[in-house]
Order: C-alpha cells, then structure tokens, then sequence
C-alpha cells in the first residue's frame, strides 16, 4: 500500500504520516489506535517503539549523575567500534535484571 493510501485510509495527510515514519511526528493515541488495525498490531506494541518517555527519563539520571551518563557513552562507542552488538548490550543488561517496561526504564525484581 502507498503511503498516500495509507494516509487516507487513516484520515490523515500524506505528510503528516510521512513525519511519522522518520519520527518528526509522534501520532495521537486515535491515530496510532488506526495505524494498529491497518497493519493488525495492537496498539500496546506500537507503543514499544515509542522512545519520547524513555529518552526524558535518560536525559534526567544522566544530569543527575554524570558516572551514569559516562557508562552510557562507554557503551555507545563500544557498539560504534563494533566491540559490542546492540543486541550484545541488550542481553547484558537483561542477563544483569534489567528488563523493558513501557513507560519508564526499569529494574525487574
């Protein structure tokens, strides 16, 4: 389906939809709620992709302690030189109990 078809099935503009796709727009709950039915995902896994929440709360505990935000970068620039897979990271933090809520990063326990 083209992205203009796609937007007129979800009543929106073509280029709105378009900002969407290269997140310079993040859609309203009723929006995301029609982009769900189109492509038969519920709305609750759509949101997992949704990094605004996420990347606030990273942002505060990174001014709030600059070690932190040190790490974080550490890791970056492993993945970056290729000493490390995302999926590499990712593991480790889940190995270490750390899981993936919707809203906030948490620790699981």
């Amino acid at each position: 389906m083209s992205l203009r078809k796609l937007a007129q099935h979800l009543s929106i503009s073509a280029g709105l939809l378009s900002r969407i796709e290269r997140d310079f727009a993040f859609p309203s709950d009723k929006v995301l709620a029609r982009i769900g039915e189109a492509f038969e995902v519920d709305i609750a896994g759509l949101k997992r992709f949704d990094t605004r929440v996420r990347l606030y709360d990273l942002r505060r505990m990174i001014q709030r302690c600059p070690e932190f935000g040190a790490a974080i970068h550490a890791l970056i620039e492993q993945v970056r030189q290729g000493k490390s897979s995302i999926e590499e990271v990712t593991e480790r933090l889940h190995s270490a109990g750390f899981r993936h809520t919707p809203q906030r990063i948490g620790r699981s326990g």
